[in-house]
């Protein structure tokens, strides 16, 4: 069984030295992975939310991809997870569904007479 933790950002702030020093104890206390929210969208700050936690504008998020590439470099082992995944808010080209973009990018290349070798030759 593999135990996670959870990135408290909206308790801990979002420094990159808080971040690495979380991280970093997770993993020194034998976590198998940091599950990190994905939150593109907030309420609004001002509004009156009746005592509940609410996630606003006022809250920031790192977006999941570069969390977990930052963390990467400070940690030796432990893994990642995103808790939630908003795909629409990002480019199609991430969607496991898509082909990926280096093959796009290859494929419309080539459609258009533009490709050359590796010695600069079509």
């Amino acid at each position: 069984m593999q135990l996670g933790a959870s990135l408290p950002v909206g308790d801990i702030g979002t420094g990159p030295a808080v971040i690495r020093d979380y991280a970093q104890a997770a993993e020194g206390l034998g976590f198998s992975y940091l599950l990190a929210p994905d939150h593109v969208l907030g309420a609004n700050p001002d509004g009156n939310y009746e005592g509940r936690r609410v996630g606003t504008t006022a809250t920031a998020y790192h977006d999941p991809f570069v969390l977990f590439g930052f963390l990467a470099g400070c940690t030796k082992s432990i893994g990642f997870a995103s808790g939630v995944l908003i795909l629409p808010h990002r480019r199609r080209r991430w969607s496991p569904s898509r082909p990926r973009a280096s093959t796009c990018c290859a494929a419309a290349t080539a459609a258009s007479g533009s490709a050359s070798g590796s010695d600069g030759t079509k």
